[in-house]
C-alpha cells in the first residue's frame, strides 16, 4: 500500500467506526482496531500514546516512523493525518514494564 492507499483505508475505517459522530476523545477507540486492520495488509504500526498540542492523545506510528492520526481533527487539523514528525506531537516515554524492557 502506498501513502494514498493508507490514507484512504484510514479514512474509510474512521468513517465506519465513528458513523458520523465527532472524533473527540475517540482516538484510542479508532487507533487500536485500525492498527490490527492495517496489519492484515502488511502495514506494520503501533499505537502510540503522547500529547498533541499539550492534550493527551493516541495515534499510530508506522514502521517507517510516520504518524498516522485518524482523529487529528480534534486539534484543528485534517481529519486523518499522515506525515513525518508533525508539529505538536510528543510521544510519552515507553513504560518498561509494559514494553518488556525491564529485567
Amino acid at each position: 500500500m502506498d501513502s494514498a492507499d493508507i490514507l484512504g483505508a484510514a479514512k474509510e475505517f474512521r468513517r465506519g467506526i465513528l458513523s458520523g459522530a465527532p472524533s473527540d476523545e475517540m482516538c484510542f477507540v479508532v487507533c487500536a482496531p485500525l492498527c490490527g486492520f492495517l496489519g492484515v495488509f502488511g502495514i506494520e504500526s503501533r499505537v502510540t500514546e503522547g500529547e498533541v498540542d499539550g492534550s493527551h492523545h493516541y495515534w499510530l506510528t508506522l514502521d517507517d516512523g510516520r504518524v498516522l492520526d485518524p482523529t487529528a481533527d480534534q486539534f484543528g487539523r485534517t481529519a486523518v493525518l499522515l506525515e513525518n514528525a508533525p508539529d505538536g506531537y510528543e510521544e510519552y516515554s515507553p513504560d518498561p514494564f509494559i514494553d518488556g524492557e525491564s529485567e
